[in-house]
């Protein structure tokens, strides 16, 4: 028999492969606009930076430079004049008048004129019983003076322990051997007016070698001598106008004070208040 063979016709069907298309598979990125952006910040970034810079560099050279002290208010205002009057319990609309007015820039203007027409040239200058000393003399110097006085003796030769005071050397505290007559007038006074020595003190508040005698000799001399009748002093005004320029009108405020009856208050108060001032 005969076999008949069937021919199987295998049809290969051939399967493409589809190579993807790139160009359309990229997104669509702005990149010109991501740009701009990048350097918008970029430049906000380096605008920060130099800012930052600056600002440091400025602290640096305000630290490198000194800064200038605050300078006091002068203790011898008048606002501060008319401060100290009312502290004494004085009557400040009769004392204010009183400098604004000038009741006693003349009085001021001829004691200066006395002590210049005495020899004074400068400040703080003494005469005891007459005899000029010059300057802030330590303590013994004036003590050594007052005691030959009130033992008897003479300053226009000194003898005992106050020799050196005429030995012509003014380191050692002379003191002038020509006695001169010093017109006390209606000048503030301390003490016994009839005492066998008068200390009569041409000063300036605003000085410091006033200042000095104030704080180290004049509490002595008061309680030795002043206090017991032994002596009295007497202050003169002598501000030295071309260096100090509130001396005039704080003599001037002194006197006022001398109307209400305290002069004498009033000049501690000054000489205490420049003496802290100094330090």
């Amino acid at each position: 028999m005969a076999v008949q063979k069937s021919t199987v016709t295998k049809t290969s069907s051939t399967k493409t492969e589809s190579r993807p298309n790139h160009k359309s598979l990229a997104p669509n990125i702005p990149i010109i606009p991501i740009l701009v952006v990048l350097l918008v910040v970029a430049a906000f970034a380096l605008g920060y930076l130099i800012n930052r810079v600056q600002y440091f560099q400025d602290k640096v050279q305000q630290a490198a430079v000194p800064v200038a002290p605050v300078q006091a208010e002068h203790p011898l205002t008048k606002d501060n004049l008319v401060k100290y009057a009312k502290a004494l319990s004085m009557d400040t609309n009769k004392f204010s008048q009183c400098l604004t007015d000038g009741k006693y820039k003349k009085a001021v203007q001829d004691d200066t004129a006395q002590g210049v027409k005495l020899g004074v040239n400068g400040t703080p200058a003494f005469f005891i019983n007459g005899h000029l000393i010059v300057g802030a003399q330590p303590i013994q110097v004036f003590t050594d003076a007052i005691d030959l006085l009130l033992a008897g003796g003479d300053l226009s030769s000194p003898t005992g322990a106050a020799k050196y005071l005429g030995d012509d050397d003014p380191a050692n505290g002379e003191v002038g051997d020509i006695k001169q007559d010093v017109e006390i007038g209606n000048a503030p006074m301390k003490g016994n007016k009839d005492a066998k020595v008068t200390m009569i003190e041409f000063s300036d508040f605003e000085c410091p070698f006033c200042s000095r005698f104030f704080t180290q000799s004049l509490g002595t001399i008061m309680q030795k001598y002043v206090d017991t009748g032994k002596m009295n002093i007497v202050y003169k005004q002598f501000p030295l106008t071309s260096i100090h320029s509130h001396a005039a009108m704080t003599a001037e405020a002194s006197l006022c004070a001398s109307d209400q009856g305290k002069f004498w208050e009033y000049h501690d108060k000054l000489f205490t208040t420049m003496s802290t001032a100094s330090q």
